[in-house]
């Protein structure tokens, strides 16, 4: 399928400025979206990554049209679509729903939107036999969705999407209906589709694999504000706040006392043979007598019967339960201090389990592995305005 026309590479394909969606009913007014500004290059798998009520949805429907800010700018490739009905803006939408015509057949679906804006018969014949090759379904353009597998039928809906060569394509938690191998396969899928059209996707998802398998980059909201913005890795390998440590894979969280500074490193209060170094850079502005949050990865640490190499951090404890996960065994350990910390092992060959429930255990990891996490922001005051009668 020809890629859409695009403008200079400097403009960014969408850009949200200062923009904030807010609710008012008998109740009260209820903050949506808070003050969210984004910038999304052209071309980009972009994800909306957040729990349900956070704002995503609400942000996407913005973009889209179906929602007005109540305050901020809304740019499509320089231009302010603010006010602008969602037909005359050059995106187009994918909703969890597939919203297909069941009288109609996959050919006749696709080629809907075509026909309405006045296509001529031969280029929309065209251009919806593209659609369905890209999405690999060109050999059941005579059926009818019930016909269909789910996952069928979500392509279709998105060969319906892309058949109108829109400038970016918003896609509303499309994969949520799909049971685990499906929406596994189709995640791949998508991000096939999009690399071979070129057009800028903007995703919406509660599911972190999800975000993290298909995204370029990816922000994680949390009560109607960006959390954090980057990369999958960045996300997941330096998460800034205890919100998204947690909400983006498993972390232990830890919280200490800063007994001491070496350099820039923080060494936090422990046992007298434990030790917990948050490294240079990662506790920038600690000091002594400080309270700090800090998390690691269940995966990079390791457990031990025995005390670990010197220049690792290390904590005593207990296992309190031992989980076989496959590739995997997760363990769960009471530490001396009273955190309540996993540990992932791989399960790289056919030996028996490093340690047994019940058992006095070292948990070691390295320094570098020490994020410390910036403190929770404060709740922001609603603005006074007038409830609705």
């Amino acid at each position: 399928m020809p890629e859409p026309t695009t403008a200079p590479a400097t403009v960014p394909a969408i850009d949200l400025v200062g923009v904030a969606k807010r609710f008012v009913s008998r109740r009260g007014t209820v903050t949506a979206v808070e003050r969210v500004d984004l910038t999304i290059g052209e071309g980009e798998f972009f994800s909306l990554l957040g729990p349900s009520g956070c704002g995503k949805t609400t942000t996407l429907r913005m973009i889209g049209g179906f929602e007005e800010p109540t305050e901020g700018q809304i740019l499509l490739y320089g231009s302010d679509v603010v006010g602008v009905p969602p037909n005359h803006r050059d995106v187009n939408m994918v909703f969890q729903s597939y919203a297909l015509f069941p009288h109609m057949t996959v050919f006749e679906n696709v080629a809907f939107g075509l026909k309405r804006k006045g296509v001529d018969k031969a280029e929309a014949t065209r251009r919806v036999n593209e659609a369905l090759e890209l999405v690999q379904l060109d050999e059941k353009s005579s059926r009818r969705p019930r016909e269909l597998s789910g996952g069928q039928q979500q392509r279709v809906a998105l060969a319906r999407a892309l058949v109108n060569r829109p400038r970016a394509l918003l896609l509303d938690e499309p994969l949520a209906a799909l049971d685990l191998k499906l929406r596994q396969a189709m995640q791949l899928e998508l991000k096939r589709i999009q690399r071979e059209v070129g057009i800028t996707f903007i995703f919406v998802t509660h599911d972190q694999n999800e975000a993290l398998t298909m995204s370029d980059r990816l922000v994680v909201m949390n009560a109607g504000r960006i959390e954090q913005l980057g990369s999958p890795r960045e996300v997941y390998e330096r998460p800034r706040t205890r919100f998204v440590a947690g909400f983006i894979g498993t972390s232990n969280l830890l919280t200490g006392i800063v007994r001491s500074l070496d350099g820039s490193a923080a060494v936090l209060e422990v046992g007298a043979d434990e030790s917990v170094v948050v490294p240079e850079g990662a506790a920038a502005g600690a000091r002594p007598g400080q309270s700090l949050d800090l998390t690691v990865r269940p995966e990079k640490m390791r457990i031990t019967a025995g005390p670990p190499d010197a220049g690792w951090c290390a904590l005593r404890g207990r296992v309190t339960e031992v989980v076989y996960l496959g590739t995997s065994t997760q363990y769960a350990v009471d530490a001396l201090g009273g955190s309540e910390l996993l540990v992932f092992s791989q399960n790289a060959s056919d030996a028996e389990d490093i340690a047994s429930r019940g058992q006095d255990v070292w948990l070691s990891w390295r320094p570098e592995h020490s994020l410390a996490l910036e403190p929770e922001p404060a709740p922001v005051a609603e603005p006074e305005l007038e409830a609705a009668s």
